[in-house]
């Protein structure tokens, strides 16, 4: 991947070393295949998806339950790559013994990457849909000012707006992160040994978000699991934290010559064996009509928790061993894939405008499920057409000025302690 290339997705940022992490463009681009094969399942076919599942075999049922949970997977797969890349500079920074990343750069840079875009497509989307009230006071606050998930009715706002929500969450990972860094290394600056306070801290986070998923759950009012209570950053640390440990696992081995980690992930196919297995057994219980009924509890739990082990079984063979061989590796790794995930975050932007756009212009022919393939093919093209644009316009451009800036701020803040 060139050296241009986002530092995670959907939201992305700052510059990535692809010889040391082959493959990562590519879990970005897997990942944002898979909420846009949702996106164009669900818009496009709801009489298909009726068809299949009243009256379905219990494998067209299955299927049908594993494409409508294709969104929370690549979502998931997001929130890994975004705490193992956005975590690796402090905890790589903190085991050499060098100062953390300044704040006010790092947050010039986070803001770089994710606003312009985010803005850029929030203006002409409301533009071009008025009844969105995106302009509105209340709409500023909820898309422009990152609130989307804390209120219901913004929360399931209709197309074309449905993957902005995953911003507001990056945002307050963004923000949450040099705290947690900070806290981190307070901590192992006080222990003999700091590596196992590093993972012992990690473990709680993971285990926070684990218990605010089974109390919300439990007190849950609605029988859904897209609701404020379970998409906010706290139901979703076990996600992050997963990722975090991922980036401290790489740093503290190559510093100690630790080999174990990358022995274990040099062998791809198990790790993906499990991810598999996660997604068909998400497909199993998913609505509606699902082949396993868990009761509605039940099953928003069991998706929400199998999403952990989805996600680090696809990245950790890419994370911990990426210059292995092997086919899925090289897939990847292949410069088509790798230049979706350059432009994946214009592609989770826009995707869901495209795909209603057509469809309001009866472009496809659903529930025609036979012909859904050329319907994918065609919002696809479409979609990453609007994605280059958003890349080679704007993106890049607002990436490599905040980058910029922020060393300009890094230069000052070292000029001061010198004197």
């Amino acid at each position: 991947m060139s050296a241009t290339t986002t530092e995670t997705a959907p939201a992305g940022g700052g510059l990535s070393n692809a010889k040391r992490f082959a493959g990562i463009d590519g879990l970005r681009a897997l990942a944002a295949l898979l909420v846009f094969t949702f996106h164009v399942w669900w818009l496009l076919t709801p009489e298909g998806i009726l068809g299949i599942v009243e009256g379905g075999t219990p494998l067209e049922r299955m299927a049908n339950g594993g494409l409508l949970r294709f969104g929370v997977l690549g979502v998931a797969l997001f929130y890994v790559l975004s705490g193992f890349l956005i975590y690796r500079p402090f905890v790589a920074a903190r085991f050499a013994g060098k100062p953390a990343p300044a704040l006010l750069p790092y947050l010039v840079r986070r803001a770089a990457r994710i606003i312009p875009a985010y803005w850029a497509a929030l203006v002409i989307i409301g533009l071009l849909e008025p009844r969105l009230g995106v302009f509105t006071l209340h709409g500023i606050k909820a898309y422009f000012l990152f609130g989307q998930i804390y209120s219901l009715a913004d929360l399931t706002q209709g197309f074309p707006l449905p993957p902005m929500w995953t911003i507001c969450v990056e945002v307050t990972f963004y923000i949450f992160l040099p705290v947690w860094a900070w806290l981190a290394a307070a901590v192992c600056r006080r222990v003999s040994r700091p590596v196992g306070a590093e993972f012992a801290l990690l473990g709680v986070l993971f285990l926070t978000g684990v218990a605010w998923k089974l109390v919300a759950v439990a007190t849950a009012s609605e029988r859904s699991d897209f609701q404020p209570v379970l998409v906010v950053l706290p139901a979703s640390l076990d996600l992050f934290a997963s990722g975090m440990a991922m980036a401290s696992l790489v740093t503290i081995s190559r510093q100690r010559g630790w080999t174990l980690p990358a022995r274990l992930a040099g062998r791809a196919w198990p790790w993906w064996l499990v991810a598999a297995g996660c997604a068909v057994a998400i497909a199993a219980s998913a609505k509606p009509f699902p082949v396993m009924d868990l009761g509605w509890q039940g099953t928003i739990l069991f998706q929400t928790l199998m999403k952990v082990p989805f996600a680090v079984a696809l990245a950790f063979p890419i994370l911990l061993a990426p210059q292995a061989g092997g086919g899925i590796r090289r897939l990847l790794g292949s410069r088509a894939i790798a230049w979706v995930g350059l432009v994946s975050y214009g592609l989770y932007l826009w995707h869901s405008w495209v795909i209603s756009e057509l469809a309001k212009r009866e472009f496809f022919r659903a529930p025609d499920l036979a012909l859904w393939p050329l319907d994918w093919a065609l919002a696809l093209a479409l979609s990453l057409l609007v994605a280059a644009a958003s890349w080679y316009l704007l993106e890049r451009h607002a990436l490599a000025a905040g980058h910029r800036f922020g060393k300009r701020l890094e230069g000052r803040s070292s000029g001061r302690q010198r004197d």
